[in-house]
């Protein structure tokens, strides 16, 4: 067993158990440069803590650089409805995930091995995953795998032979968990009937691997606009790539996991619906059907309603300004007087509005003639009297607020981004 040594600064991720003081043991020897990166989850109480101290203790007597993390991984769990599993893998990887993004390592090598693999493989077809998910554990340009070629075993007889010493967790031997039980029970009676299993979930990795790559290369790409992200003329591509287009524009608004099946062939059927029509996915992403296309978006968050009075409000990644102006521009200017005292708040069902010079009508009507979508629609504030609606900021102004003779302050209403 070897490392490649590589000519940057790679944290190692080291829980403790077997497999990650092997890969450590390994690049120590390698004399890579190297910092040891520990997630203590929060899972398991005193023996987490304990896990995580002896790693510490560790580097320490070997002046090892060492930077430790601890998050609440239950606490996550219950308050996004994950498993502790998945929640604790989220919380690591996005640890991770700023590390490098902060240039405080170039790659981040992990202990998973060619049983992990395995495993990983047996639980994604349980669950019935896609040609994706077939692709099993794969190593990156960041996050390196080095022990995937390697089994358990390999690992077992490596960590006695050099007297690697490492801590037990004891939650391997809880086949409550899925990938435990799948370990302890499942596999080794499939191994006593196939010894080379491994090898036939590599080959079949490695054959997903084959036509993933060929099938995002198909992918319609989406591109960013001001409600989220939009997949132009989508539909006019067979189902399989409108899914993988949808897939490709999930990852680029960090929804990695939990979209399942049933969402991907909703979405298919939204071809049929009429514009605008829409869908609700996990992490709260909602997708509409949009010109053709689908508009992926993250749902409008309330909005307190305010008495307007001039001063910046901030929603939705947007701010408004209203500043004083000798102008006029159509449809983003307004008598200051008409609105202040008025209530700022996100539309409503029952309200009208009116355009200057124009007729009464019911807001809906007016924002459909806009063809305005459902995303822009949902998170669109306006000022207003009651039901009547004065202005809906950064789109226009209503007859009733316009500015006359009488007009003593002009405000113009302008809609930003907001800067974060």
């Amino acid at each position: 067993m070897k490392t490649e040594i590589l000519p940057c600064k790679i944290g190692v991720a080291v829980s403790g158990g077997r497999d990650s003081m092997a890969l450590l043991d390994l690049y120590l020897k390698s004399g890579q440069d190297l910092i040891v990166l520990n997630v203590e989850h929060g899972i398991r109480g005193k023996s987490s803590l304990l896990d995580s101290e002896f790693v510490k203790n560790y580097c320490s007597e070997r002046d090892i650089p060492f930077m430790g993390f601890s998050v609440d991984t239950p606490s996550y769990a219950e308050a996004n409805g994950v498993s502790c599993e998945l929640a604790a893998r989220i919380l690591r990887y996005r640890i991770f995930r700023k590390l490098l993004d902060d240039g405080v390592v170039d790659k981040i090598a992990l202990a998973h091995h060619a049983d992990d693999n395995t495993e990983t493989l047996l639980m994604r077809i349980l669950r019935g995953t896609g040609i994706g998910g077939l692709q099993g554990i794969r190593s990156g340009r960041e996050f390196l795998r080095p022990l995937l070629r390697y089994t358990r075993n390999d690992i077992i007889s490596y960590v006695e032979r050099n007297a690697v010493p490492y801590v037990e967790d004891e939650s391997n031997a809880d086949d409550a968990y899925t990938r435990n039980f799948l370990r302890n029970e499942i596999i080794p009676l499939l191994k006593s009937r196939y010894p080379d299993l491994n090898a036939s979930f590599a080959r079949l990795a490695e054959n997903a691997s084959e036509v993933e790559r060929y099938l995002s290369s198909k992918i319609v790409p989406a591109f960013e606009c001001e409600e989220g992200f939009f997949i132009p003329d989508v539909f006019s591509e067979p189902d399989l790539i409108v899914k993988y287009s949808l897939n490709a524009a999930l990852k680029n608004m960090g929804v990695w996991q939990d979209v399942e099946r049933v969402h991907f062939n909703a979405v298919v059927g939204l071809k049929d619906k009429e514009n605008n029509a829409f869908l609700n996915l996990p992490y709260g992403v909602n997708v509409a059907k949009y010109n053709g296309g689908l508009l992926l978006y993250r749902a409008a968050k309330p909005f307190a309603k305010v008495v307007f009075d001039g001063r910046e409000i901030i929603s939705d990644g947007f701010v408004y300004r209203f500043q004083p102006s000798e102008k006029i521009v159509r449809s983003c200017t307004a008598d200051f007087d008409k609105l202040k005292g008025k209530i700022v708040r996100r539309k409503e069902d029952g309200d009208f509005f009116r355009k200057v010079n124009g007729k009464r009508k019911l807001l809906s009507d007016f924002l459909n003639e806009r063809k305005l979508s459902v995303a822009a629609k949902d998170s669109l504030l306006v000022v207003a009297d009651g039901k009547t609606v004065l202005a809906v900021l950064g789109l226009e102004v209503a007859d009733e607020a316009k500015i006359t003779s009488e007009t003593k302050k002009i405000i113009h209403i302008i809609k930003e981004k907001q800067n974060l």
